[in-house]
């Protein structure tokens, strides 16, 4: 029996559904998270043996002794390949894979690295791990990337063509069943952090310009972050309380219900000042197996979820003006809404369900075992 591994950052962080949802499909046989250098089990329990399962020895030697650090980590990583005969492992995001590369190399089992967004753009991140990327391309078997965006920005970064591996994320089309948005309201569905690469300012000032042409219109926005408090004092600022309704964090359920009462979905997403990136936003992906029309930018993986004209629309990043135009068109065109949103499903039902896109992920880590 082939034995398959996932070290993974976050346990249940609300804004990584692609992490539970692959957890979920691949149902892997051992799993490790708890930061970039994971330390807990699937069972929640300290794997890492002494002095590194002593958080008052552990954080002084991480800080004080990184490269003691690496490689005691990497020393317990290896003997938890070899105890439990671990066949392959993935690790999700760029530093997870930094951080057990040398074990893999040692024991000799195949590594698939999985890149998500930041990861793959911010500057900071390129400053401190350009060096480990390039060791860990080296040693790698394969790369998955979200997007040609971020194919080639990983290439720039020296991540050889051949190991490339392109397959965004996937959505629960099961779940996010198609729906006639031609018989909801003009409501706006805008779901995610609070963050300055997805923009909601600019999104709400685009919601201003559609307020002025459509009174009834309005504005969902689901999600927390850092920009929150910013986001409603400007909704406060433009007299726009009784118009822009914050949800809070949503679980997919919730998530789904406010999709089935809206007429399209907007994001504003953008290269934020740090070089930050999206990937392929899963709820992107969600709102258009829902069948609702996308109105978004031209912004890495959205370039190729989002067909222009086709199943949505996209603007420029930063034009939140042309961004109000197409959501106008939307609010006063039930037809158009439904024709784009129709279209939408079935692009997603045809390149982008979950299960076709987990199957893609378990031939590649089938065929790494086999090499």
């Amino acid at each position: 029996m082939r034995k398959t591994c996932i070290f993974y950052p976050n346990k249940g962080n609300y804004s990584e559904t692609f992490i539970y949802n692959q957890l979920k499909m691949l149902k892997p046989d051992y799993e490790y998270y708890g930061g970039w250098y994971p330390r807990f089990n699937k069972e929640d329990e300290k794997y890492l043996k002494f002095p590194l399962n002593i958080n008052l020895l552990r954080g002084p030697i991480k800080k004080l002794f990184p490269g003691v650090y690496h490689k005691l980590y990497n020393k317990n990583v290896a003997n938890e390949i070899k105890k439990n005969n671990i066949d392959v492992i993935l690790a999700l995001y760029g530093p997870v894979g930094c951080s057990v590369m040398d074990a893999c190399k040692e024991t000799g089992t195949p590594l698939i690295v999985h890149f998500y967004g930041f990861d793959a753009s911010e500057y900071a991140t390129f400053k401190k791990y350009g060096a480990l990327y390039k060791k860990l391309f080296s040693i790698a078997k394969y790369i998955v990337v979200l997007s040609n965006v971020m194919k080639e920005e990983l290439k720039k970064l020296g991540a050889p063509e051949e190991k490339l591996f392109y397959n965004p994320c996937g959505a629960d089309i099961n779940l996010f069943e198609g729906i006639d948005v031609s018989l909801n309201p003009p409501v706006f569905a805008c779901v995610g952090r609070f963050t300055p690469k997805k923009a909601p300012n600019l999104t709400i000032l685009a919601f201003n310009e559609v307020h002025k042409e459509v009174k009834e219109s309005k504005l969902i926005m689901v999600g927390n972050g850092p920009m929150l408090d910013f986001c409603k004092k400007l909704v406060n600022q433009l007299n726009l309380n009784e118009w822009v309704i914050f949800k809070g964090v949503l679980n997919p359920v919730e998530i789904k219900n406010i999709f089935s009462k809206s007429r399209a979905f907007v994001q504003h997403s953008v290269r934020a000042n740090n070089g930050d990136m999206e990937g392929t936003p899963v709820v992107i992906l969600e709102a258009s197996a829902m069948a609702l029309p996308v109105v978004s930018t031209e912004h890495s993986g959205i370039i190729e979820a989002v067909v222009h004209g086709k199943t949505g629309y996209l603007v420029k990043e930063h034009d939140y003006l042309k961004m109000a135009e197409y959501m106008i068109t939307l609010a006063n065109d039930p037809a158009l809404s439904k024709e784009l949103g129709t279209n939408g499903r079935k692009h997603m039902i045809e390149n982008y369900s979950l299960n076709f896109r987990t199957k893609r992920l378990i031939e590649l880590l089938q065929s790494s075992i086999n090499y």
